[in-house]
């Protein structure tokens, strides 16, 4: 990622794909996506960014029912 328009682009697309939230730091090369589907849902956010041109290093499923993450 090197921009604002890349920190959209992926927005726009992986909230296409029903993903509730999504918080980009191009600091910190670090996204994170809330969405309400069960956990294989994740693959889907993943294969989504790579195929914009992206790489993804780790990917880590939370709970957000979960209260330290609220």
């Amino acid at each position: 990622m090197h921009c604002g328009s890349c920190i959209n682009r992926i927005t726009n697309m992986v909230e296409r794909i029903g993903v509730k939230k999504a918080e980009i730091s191009l600091e910190r090369k670090f996204g994170r996506f809330h969405f309400d589907q069960d956990e294989s849902f994740a693959d889907e956010v993943v294969e989504t960014i790579k195929h914009l041109g992206y790489d993804v290093e780790k990917l880590s499923v939370i709970d957000g029912d979960d209260p330290k993450f609220k």
